[in-house]
């Protein structure tokens, strides 16, 4: 009897309302999660508010900056994380079997990277596996895999999520360089002191290890 007075209730919840709950957890705000999820800020808060009807919780306290979870907002992300994480694993699992020698995969890796490295490698990839269609995501910024933004990220930094498989594909050394009309210019600094004299270009970026240049 218990049991059977539940099911209304339940069948009132969508995974979509979970997904959008957690977009707004991530970001501690409703607009910035509405963007995030391409909606607009109206509706993430209404599907919130159906949410949080549904369950008889308020999971979110609005504060001036944004938003902050509830103590029920918390309990409830570990087992919305929990939900995700196995949508997740269907969907890879099913993609996988999918794709096998047919079908789109796609990569998450920087322009440099993408490039100069992958692009030349396709060629001879391509002509084994004629049908698998490579879509390459360039960007500074490292893909989800196990959000499904990529099925693999080619990325600087290594990932600390202990269920994706990581392999480790070579170093990267950095070094200064200058074009040669501006070393005609300037002259070419002989030690770490000289350096101080010249005009340089860093490279800020995610992935990017804030600390290299310094330890040059």
């Amino acid at each position: 009897m218990e049991h059977t007075a539940l099911l209304p209730k339940i069948s009132h919840f969508s995974w979509d309302d979970f997904r959008i709950f957690l977009a707004c957890a991530e970001a501690a705000s409703f607009r910035k999660a509405a963007i995030t999820l391409g909606l607009s800020s109206s509706t993430v808060v209404r599907r919130i508010e159906r949410l949080e009807s549904g369950l008889g919780q308020r999971l979110f306290d609005r504060i001036p900056d944004g938003i902050a979870l509830t103590g029920e907002g918390r309990s409830l992300l570990q087992n919305a994380r929990q939900m995700e994480q196995a949508i997740f694993d269907v969907i890879h699992k099913q993609a996988a079997q999918d794709v096998m020698e047919r079908g789109p995969v796609s990569i998450s890796i920087t322009e440099g990277l993408g490039t100069y490295w992958v692009i030349p490698r396709l060629v001879e990839f391509q002509r084994q596996h004629p049908f698998v269609i490579v879509n390459m995501r360039c960007a500074m910024d490292n893909a989800d895999v196990l959000r499904l933004e990529a099925d693999m990220a080619i990325q600087f930094s290594k990932p600390t999520n202990p269920d994706l498989k990581l392999v480790k594909l070579g170093r990267l050394h950095l070094h200064l360089f200058a074009s040669k009309r501006y070393l005609e210019t300037y002259g070419t600094p002989k030690n770490a002191d000289d350096l101080a004299d010249h005009r340089l270009v860093q490279q800020i970026a995610p992935g990017l290890e804030d600390a290299a240049f310094a330890a040059m």
